[in-house]
């Protein structure tokens, strides 16, 4: 059993919000979850999101959904006299989701409407902010933007991107898409998460809760709120955390997440997307997926963080270099018809220059009375040459051979 005055580590703060911590752990966890703000502030980042099975802090959040005054606001009222609420997406660990409209910009946002003890506690709302800066730090058409931290009376909440469509999760509940779909559902993410690394921003909970796709195929990561900058010095609890099933081996040891973590982390999701579910409880079985992806995602996957790609830049350009190779191998099969034809005519004139020409007609020789009734009623109809009539058998006439 965990001490009681001792904080229990991020990873198994994790597992306790996935419902893998169980009987008296679990007990002694969510007894010092009381007295520890600094564990609260953690478990309220895994709550928001973590889309693994409702555990203790979400139905911490259903049991005083009523009385919190985040249910004050219905659809049409007004927020800070701007955001005009439309309707309810969904409540969750961290508050309730709304659609509304920005009157001051006449534009649709999302809104999350955060839970009293965030406002109330300004390490959370500190690191809320943090969470901000970050996700407006990266700017990509693929990653879900961030608009601004706002309060109304009580409440605070974040405004951010409108997002439609599904979770890739909830996508491939219905079975992985077909190969050129998934490949471009793969180089979107890739290019997400190399504009995050880019800027510093390593993601921490990569997985297909967090990203979604539009009916367009267009896809969107979301949910910085793990997010760190790798270059910030370690506090007190550096270790990073994520989702079971998508964390590094390093993650689950404690250890500090790196954009390594994130690919390895990006690993999983591409390997769900090319071969479809798998069982969290082993490793991922890459037979399963075409030859083209086996080499990178076994790289992603590699145990130790040295022998992964360094960030999602490199493997977004080894996703360049494959994407080449497949246009090329798709150029040579598509030439390979007209290649057909080409040589089919080639051959064909080559055949008509070597066959032997027909010999032209020869003009009729009026030499012979045989040769003289060949000829033609047109021709029979001229007259003949003197010579030819002086000289020829056919000018002797039957009287000519009387005696």
């Amino acid at each position: 059993m965990m001490p009681a005055t001792r904080c229990p580590d991020e990873n198994l703060i994790a597992a306790f919000t996935a419902g893998y911590v169980r009987g008296a752990d679990a007990a002694a966890i969510e007894g010092h979850m009381d007295q520890c703000a600094d564990c609260c502030l953690v478990l309220a980042d895994l709550a928001g999101s973590s889309s693994v099975e409702r555990t203790w802090a979400d139905s911490e959040c259903d049991a005083t959904a009523s009385t919190w005054p985040g249910d004050e606001y219905a659809v049409g009222q007004m927020l800070a006299d701007r955001f005009c609420l439309l309707r309810r997406l969904g409540t969750g660990g961290m508050g309730q989701v709304y659609e509304a409209e920005d009157l001051l910009l006449g534009i649709p946002v999302a809104i999350k409407l955060l839970p009293p003890q965030v406002g109330a506690s300004p390490a959370m709302v500190s690191h809320l902010v943090q969470e901000m800066l970050l996700g407006r730090r990266v700017s990509h058409s693929n990653v879900c933007r961030i608009h601004d931290l706002g309060k109304s009376g009580h409440v605070h909440f974040l405004t951010m991107e409108l997002l439609e469509g599904d979770t890739l999760a909830e996508r491939l509940a219905h079975g992985r898409p077909p190969y050129e779909q998934a490949c471009r559902m793969i180089d979107q993410i890739v290019a997400a998460m190399a504009a995050a690394h880019r800027e510093g921003v390593v993601h921490r909970d990569l997985k297909p809760g967090n990203i979604m796709v539009d009916r367009h195929d267009h896809v969107t990561v979301m949910d910085f709120g793990l997010a760190r900058d790798h270059r910030w010095t370690h506090s007190r609890q550096p270790s990073p955390v994520g989702t079971p099933g998508y964390w590094a081996p390093e993650q689950a040891r404690g250890e500090v997440a790196t954009a390594a973590s994130d690919v390895y982390a990006l690993g999983m999701v591409l390997y769900e997307i090319l071969a479809g579910p798998r069982d969290h409880q082993g490793e991922p079985d890459l037979a399963g997926v075409r030859r083209p992806f086996r080499s990178l995602l076994a790289r992603c996957l590699s145990a130790r963080p040295e022998d992964r790609f360094a960030s999602a830049v490199e493997v977004e350009d080894r996703l360049r270099r494959l994407a080449r190779s497949r246009r090329r191998r798709r150029a040579h099969i598509l030439s390979m018809t007209p290649i057909g034809v080409g040589i089919a005519t080639t051959i064909a004139a080559l055949c008509m220059m070597h066959r032997s020409p027909e010999k032209p007609a020869r003009p009729a020789v009026r030499s012979s009375p045989a040769r003289s009734s060949a000829v033609s009623p047109a021709r029979a109809s001229a007259p003949r040459p003197p010579a030819l009539r002086a000289h020829g058998p056919s000018a002797r006439s039957p009287r000519a051979t009387r005696p």
